[in-house]
């Protein structure tokens, strides 16, 4: 690996990862390949090592700093891909969709709060001049700035800087993780130096770290009593043998409470027994799917939803943004598709004859208005054959997870924005439109859930009535610590989310099913059938136009919302079900 500088360049050599990978095979099944997907994950961050190498002459620059920078930039790139909650899924036919194979449930949060540190190496000495220190042996330094980064999977937490000190106190440093599996997943504590440079004479950023089991943390959580400070010993050097301090914290942990009618009335107030009593009581779980209808000029530009909370219409807490997705019309997202199915060249190129079933394909997976799939219906040119797409779709399938205080007045708010040619600032996107949903109406539907398409707000080219987001919510209140005495490893919480791990299969709504219900005879004339006559076939005979089999998706807005599909009735079926295998 090469990295340029401006005064030179650096050679990586000898580059190791090192870590726990799971592969969890999902959802057996009796038919080959007798699974429905694969994930690949670490459930804790790797550790990277590698060899550095210069050719900067001339420079006293301090290449351990430099080292330490290139290893946080690999670690973090892997830990954005397949670090939990991330994983590298890899779907095995339809049986599943794939942000339900990338995102099943979390099982609960952990609140930790960091106290302090005492006994912290100099950065600027060298390990056995610490040990000097440590024992009284040495002249008192002061000369870190020490702060504490907590990491749990990919979740990094920091704590503020404290000023030439080694015995650093902190007054609030409360975090709350998600946690997908205490039973392997581990926290991680490193102290930091701030005051390190590229050029400084101390000789890391890094000045020792802990690393402890969730499982073991966590074992005997009393409830009765306050929760024990715990002090974890803190080490350092060549494998981290060299006694370096210690940091006291303490850590409480509550699961997600079960989905039912009894959630209505909310989680009891004040069962955090240790930083604020109220606060993050819920856990919002936001499936960002896909944008459906958006204007045609966004064609191959990016598009991202942000994902934001307002309390009685003001801006409240952090803001989440999903990662771009390129604009394209429904045929170019169908063929896509298709490539992403592992359709067979043969069948391809019988679909690609008859594009009107690509968009049928894809509209089954991806639906859009009624108003807009009649207005991409009228002429040949919404199947491409000649012009532009009237409209362009964004798919993202984002999981976002908000931690909340409460439900009353707050509403979710997802707002697309287009990146025009040349803009690489976020901020600077252009605002399609916005959907909201308040939360307390998530109370009211079954096990606190929603599924469905929220329109967007009328914004200049948007109009309400046709651009759309697809979106799942999750809402889930915080269940009541362990009772006192209970050990936690004896008590596995892993809850499979039987709902939405299944959702794909509940509605019927395979991207196989529908492409094996088609046939392909000649095609004379696309005449799409009105809603309210789905018996009634095209003047060439051909096909017959009615809405996919299965309960339709929930809509908030005025007017159903409907995909159709086309269910041809030739000569040509044999043909499809044999190249099929069928």
């Amino acid at each position: 690996v090469d990295v340029t500088c401006t005064v030179g360049s650096l050679e990586l050599t000898g580059l190791e990862v090192k870590g726990e990978i799971v592969i969890e095979l999902v959802r057996l099944r009796k038919q080959p390949p007798w699974f429905s997907g694969v994930r690949i994950y670490f459930s804790n961050r790797p550790i990277i090592d590698l060899t550095l190498q210069t050719q900067l002459f001339g420079m006293e620059a301090n290449f351990a700093f430099l080292k330490q920078k290139i290893v946080d930039a690999l670690t973090g790139v892997i830990s954005h891909q397949a670090v939990l909650p991330n994983r590298f899924c890899i779907p095995m036919g339809d049986a599943i969709g794939l942000v339900d194979l990338k995102s099943p449930t979390p099982q609960g949060i952990l609140r930790l709060v960091i106290l302090e540190a005492k006994d912290l190496p100099d950065p600027g000495r060298s390990h056995w001049s610490n040990l000097m220190l440590r024992f009284g042996l040495s002249s008192e330094a002061t000369e870190a700035d020490p702060f504490v980064q907590a990491t749990i999977g990919a979740q990094v937490e920091k704590t503020s800087v404290i000023e030439r000190s080694r015995w650093p106190k902190w007054e609030d440093a409360t975090f709350d993780f998600v946690i997908d599996d205490p039973n392997l997943q581990n926290l991680h504590l490193g102290v930091h130096d701030n005051d390190t440079g590229a050029f400084s004479w101390k000789q890391a950023e890094i000045m020792c770290c802990s690393e402890k089991k969730l499982t073991a943390l966590l074992e005997g959580q009393n409830l009765i009593e306050a929760l024990p400070e715990i002090w974890l010993p803190l080490h350092s050097g060549l494998g981290n043998l060299v006694p370096s301090g210690s940091v006291k914290i303490r850590a409480e942990w509550r699961p997600l409470g079960s989905s039912t009618p009894a959630l209505n009335l909310g989680p009891a107030p004040g069962l955090w027994s240790i930083g604020r009593k109220n606060q993050h009581e819920w856990l919002l779980v936001v499936d960002t799917l896909s944008a459906s209808a958006l204007p045609s000029h966004g064609l191959g530009l990016n598009h991202f939803v942000k994902l934001g909370l307002q309390f009685d219409g003001a801006e409240v807490g952090p803001s989440y943004a999903t990662g771009h997705a390129v604009g394209a019309g429904p045929l170019e997202h169908g063929r896509q598709l298709l490539e992403h199915m592992g359709v067979r060249p043969d069948i391809c190129q019988v679909l690609n004859s008859h594009p009107e079933r690509i968009y049928s394909l894809w509209r089954s997976q991806v639906p859009a208005a009624t108003a807009a799939t009649d207005m991409e219906q009228k002429g040949t040119t919404v199947y491409g054959l000649t012009g532009a797409p009237v409209f362009v779709d964004a798919v993202w399938n984002h999981n976002s997870r908000i931690l909340l205080d409460s439900l009353p007045s707050m509403s979710l708010v997802l707002t697309v924005l287009r990146m025009e040619k040349g803009q690489r600032n976020p901020n600077d996107g252009t605002v399609l439109g916005a959907a909201q949903m308040p939360l307390e109406e998530l109370l009211q539907t079954h096990q606190c859930r929603f599924e469905g398409l929220l329109p967007l707000g009328r914004d200049k080219e948007v109009l309400r009535t046709l651009s759309h987001v697809q979106v799942r919510l999750r809402l889930h209140a915080l269940a009541a610590p362990p009772s006192a005495g209970n050990s936690y490893a004896a008590k596995p919480l892993r809850q499979f989310s039987r709902y939405y791990d299944a959702v794909s299969v509940r509605n019927g709504n395979s991207a196989w099913n529908k492409l094996r219900s088609l046939s392909f005879g000649p095609l004379k004339q696309v005449a799409p059938v009105a809603p309210d006559s789905p018996s009634e076939a095209s003047d060439g005979g051909s096909f017959i136009a009615r809405p996919p089999s299965g309960p339709a998706p929930s809509v908030r807005a005025a007017g159903a919302v409907r995909s159709r599909r086309f269910v041809p009735v030739e000569e040509f079926s044999p043909f499809l079900q044999k190249a099929m295998g069928k």
